[in-house]
């Protein structure tokens, strides 16, 4: 602390004390008058620190009293309204006025850069000292009036020279994620050399919501383009403003300003909010590729063909906005082996929301034999796999494999009131325990996996309950492929592969195609149609093409465009639809499928299968050449060849 003693005249030893007794000497109760500063004012002088305060500012002739110059504070902000208290202290029994004086910058808050003040009975005078906008040094004279007496004290003005800033969070989570939702941004203002900025410097933040994120204790505004604004003053060089989220995922924008000593600093400050929380509303689950052949070559329980697929599930919050943390996706198979379980990466990744994972097909076990549902085609026959026994009904399905995906999140509700909450009474999605469909009727049957997720060691549909945290789970369909399959023998008359010509291509028992007869340059278009053994349409990698014997008097080549291809690269359709809860039957493509759902029950089946891949064959005859030919239809998969012959005779 500097001390300021202004002695107009005198010895350094302390004068006898005048007090009222008979002595004239003070006693051992007796205190000199208060002559030391105000509790929290700093003491300053023209004199030099000695480090420790006059041992009396009294005196027994008032020619030699003291002055005792003394601010609230020796630096402040230099913004033009800042004010500082000064206080001259003298010995009370003095008495007298006080003349302060400005040279520098800055005012009294009279305006005027000198005022005089009457000392109190406590022998004190004050003044207000206002800063001044420009900045800089003032020193402050205070004079006892008609005394020889006077102190000096500078107060600094500092400019603005930087601010920086420190987030409690570098990542925040949309409104009700429970991830973040808050962030408390500290700023620190700075005088030059880094030191904190004086108390009391205004400073001024701004926001633009991100549906309805906002500062401070500030509502949002909802209005295109409208500003959320908040203030503050320093303190100790730091001021706090806390940011709360929105409903919307991107880059919170909050803006600090302030100014001082001529000079302006302006600061935006970037918080990332993203969305934390998986809703089962927003989860999807794709799977490349959908067609495998992993059936070309098996022992009869296992893949021996190494053709891996990858599935990506993509994960939404409750605002459909992607999620930007770390969230684990576990994957389940009917068939193959699954990798370790893979997590959505966080924000700034350009996947956010994305988790793929590899399910390999070599060493885990193949999809599951079933029976044909009502409606669906099949063809009993003998395969290599099953020499005894029952024949075994040849289906699609028996090459279907189903895939699960399971991850932690809230189960999905329809918004109605748009709080942006779910409110009682409100349809919701409303999740079984998971399971693995292995016969893909849409039912947990006994065997199929599932996930126990309250360990009773039973599959328990859906609770009928919204659920806030709970295991959701999605489901899609791949498909395990063989080799194409080129004729079934079944008393001489069953194709699977064939040629056909007119009526449908679905592989129904009939007999085979007679033999074509053409006219000298007559054209025919025949069809080609190609499976697997399952009726399962052929790897994408197949290649197709038609052969005829050297010699032979037609031309014969794919036509069409494309020539052969199925509608759907796995060959069937996985409908998933939302069901009443209570009326099971009342199924649509939306939650809720009816206005009175509340309960909304998720059913999956698989249909539309396609058997297989048809395409046309345009055969030619010569003009000149006649006799016996052949057309063969090939479809080529690596390791792999099905082939159907059509003879016939151009006369």
């Amino acid at each position: 602390m500097i001390w300021a003693l202004a002695m107009g005249c005198g010895s350094d030893k302390p004068a006898p004390f005048v007090g009222d007794d008979s002595n004239n000497k003070p006693d051992a109760t007796t205190q000199p008058p208060d002559t030391t500063p105000d509790s929290g004012e700093t003491e300053a002088s023209t004199e030099t620190d000695t480090g420790t305060p006059p041992t009396s500012g009294i005196c027994t002739d008032a020619g030699n009293c003291a002055v005792i110059l003394t601010a609230a504070a020796l630096v402040i902000p230099a913004d033009g309204k800042a004010q500082d208290v000064i206080t001259a202290s003298v010995d009370s029994r003095v008495g007298g006025t006080i003349d302060f004086t400005i040279s520098g910058p800055g005012l009294w808050d009279n305006s005027r850069s000198s005022i005089s003040v009457p000392v109190d009975i406590s022998g004190k005078a004050r003044a207000i000292f206002v800063s001044d906008a420009g900045g800089g040094t003032a020193t402050i004279t205070a004079r006892l009036v008609a005394r020889d007496m006077a102190a000096q004290i500078n107060i600094e003005m500092p400019p603005l020279a930087d601010i920086t800033y420190t987030m409690q969070h570098n990542l925040m989570g949309v409104k009700s994620s429970g991830f973040n939702e808050s962030n408390q941004i500290t700023f620190k203002i700075l005088a030059p050399n880094g030191v904190p900025y004086p108390d009391g410097l205004d400073v001024y933040f701004e926001h633009k919501p991100l549906s309805g994120s906002t500062i401070g204790s500030k509502p949002s505004c909802n209005m295109l383009d409208c500003i959320v604004k908040d203030s503050d003053q320093t303190s100790r060089g730091q001021v706090q403003l806390n940011l709360a989220s929105g409903t919307l995922q991107g880059a919170a924008i909050v803006t600090i300003t302030a100014t001082a000593g001529g000079q302006t600093k302006r600061l935006d400050v970037s918080s990332p909010i993203v969305g934390a929380k998986v809703s089962g509303r927003n989860v999807s689950i794709e799977c490349s590729p959908r067609n495998v052949p992993a059936l070309v070559d098996t022992d009869c329980i296992r893949s021996r063909v190494d053709t891996p697929f990858k599935c990506t599930v993509t994960l939404g919050d409750r605002f459909s906005n992607a999620v930007g943390v770390a969230t684990t996706v576990k994957y389940q198979s009917e068939a193959g082996i699954v990798g370790s379980p893979p997590a959505t990466p966080m924000f700034p990744s350009p996947d956010l929301g994305k988790a793929t994972g590899t399910i390999g097909t070599v060493g885990g076990v193949l999809p599951l034999d079933v029976f044909p549902l009502s409606g669906e085609y099949s063809l009993p026959f003998d395969d290599a796999c099953h020499p005894v026994g029952p024949t075994p009904v040849h289906n699609p399905r028996d090459g279907i494999v189903s895939v699960i995906a399971m991850m932690t999140g809230e189960e999905g509700f329809i918004d109605k009131n748009g709080d942006g909450t779910y409110n009682a009474g409100e349809p919701f999605i409303d999740l079984a325990e998971p399971f693995v469909d292995a016969n893909d009727n849409g039912v947990q049957d006994s065997g199929e996996f599932f996930a126990d997720l309250n360990n009773d060691t039973r599959w328990n549909p859906a609770n009928g309950l919204w659920d806030a945290s709970t295991t959701l789970w999605t489901e899609t369909r791949v498909v395990y492929t063989g080799k194409p399959a080129a004729r079934i023998d079944l008393n001489g008359v069953d194709y699977i592969s064939r040629f056909f010509r007119g009526g449908t291509v679905l592989p129904n028992p009939s007999t085979r195609m007679p033999d074509l007869l053409l006219m000298a340059d007559q054209a025919a278009d025949i069809g080609l149609w190609f499976s697997d053994d399952n009726f399962n349409v052929l790897a994408p990698t197949v290649k197709y093409s038609v052969e005829i014997g050297m010699g032979d008097p037609i031309t014969a080549s794919l036509s069409g465009t494309p020539p052969m291809g199925p509608r759907r690269e796995e060959g069937f359709f996985l409908a998933q639809l939302y069901c009443d809860g209570s009326a099971p039957s009342n199924c649509g493509l939306v939650c809720p499928p009816s206005a009175t759902t509340q309960q909304c029950l998720v059913k999956s089946a698989v249909n539309e299968f396609e058997y297989g891949v048809a395409g046309a064959v345009r055969v030619k005859a010569s003009s000149s050449l006649k006799g016996s030919f052949a057309v063969t239809g090939v479809a080529t998969l690596p390791n792999s060849v099905g082939a159907i012959k059509l003879g016939g005779e151009v006369k």
